[in-house]
């Protein structure tokens, strides 16, 4: 159902795949920057959450706190898609369900869109521990925001990934820069981002029920939608698919599924590489 409130300056959106307590101590501190600020959109995929979390998300929708919408379909880019269709706020704000946010997060980014000219704006992304980060020159999918009309303006995120979408910011911010946009880092909107080893996007999870063949995608996919001149370059890309693939911790341990692995790994490479030829972003070639 297409967004009936009124419309208000931001939109905040979870998109969120088999996480439970995390989850709801994510939106407890958006809960707590949001007053006043932003809506709230949870976009669940195939939910089975334990009693305490279904208890949680019901209690949030009935208050009228979060807008909660579950999808059949699990990936990541079309739950981005969905929550900006459903979305009241002329900035989209999207963070991972597993993170720690900075007391002033949404201000933050928020105040970076009083210059006209910003089109989106990356956030700083931290690891446990992890070191600020002085510059970035993309988007971390755990914490960035974008004008919902460039969003929309640009096809929004490339739906031809699934649950393993770990290149959707790349292609998003290829989209936004192919575009002339200007895309703008905020490092005092800052996560830390605590990876959660079960949901999500997790390749290593081996609850995770993707087929073979989908654990190496997202990468494969970026590697021909968006080629490096350098064989280089084009190589460690490869290398990189591969390693999400077959060569895996749980792949290499498990010795007897070598052979599916490496069946799904080409079935992969040929799937990404027909999906790459008939998209409309792919814009170059090896030189």
């Amino acid at each position: 159902m297409a967004c009936k409130f009124f419309p208000i300056d931001a939109s905040v959106i979870i998109c969120t795949y088999r996480r439970d307590k995390v989850l709801m101590e994510t939106v407890d501190q958006v809960l707590a920057q949001a007053d006043g600020l932003a809506e709230i959109v949870i976009v669940d995929q195939k939910a089975q959450h334990d009693l305490a979390t279904r208890e949680y998300l019901k209690t949030k929708c009935n208050e009228g706190l979060v807008r909660y919408f579950n999808l059949e379909v699990a990936g990541l880019t079309h739950a981005r898609n969905f929550g900006a269709t459903q979305a009241c706020g002329a900035v989209l704000l999207f963070c991972d369900d597993d993170v720690i946010l900075s007391p002033n997060w949404i201000r933050e980014h928020m105040a970076m869109y009083e210059d006209q000219q910003v089109s989106a704006v990356a956030g700083q992304v931290l690891s446990v521990g992890g070191q600020p980060m002085p510059t970035c020159s993309a988007l971390h999918g755990a914490n960035f925001s974008v004008r919902k009309s460039v969003y929309e303006s640009i096809g929004g995120s490339d739906e031809n990934l699934g649950v393993h979408a770990y290149t959707e910011d790349w292609i998003l911010a290829h989209r936004l820069l192919t575009g002339a946009h200007r895309i703008s880092y905020c490092p005092s909107a800052s996560v830390v981002h605590l990876m959660s080893p079960v949901g999500g996007c997790r390749i290593n999870d081996r609850t995770q029920p993707t087929k073979e063949w989908e654990k190496p995608y997202s990468r494969l996919y970026w590697l021909h939608l968006n080629p490096p001149r350098e064989m280089s370059k084009w190589l460690r890309l490869l290398w990189e698919a591969i390693r999400n693939g077959p060569l895996r911790k749980d792949a290499v341990i498990c010795f007897w599924r070598q052979p599916a692995a490496w069946s799904g790994f080409i079935m992969s490479y040929c799937k990404a590489r027909s999906a790459a030829r008939n998209s409309q972003y792919r814009v170059n070639s090896i030189r």
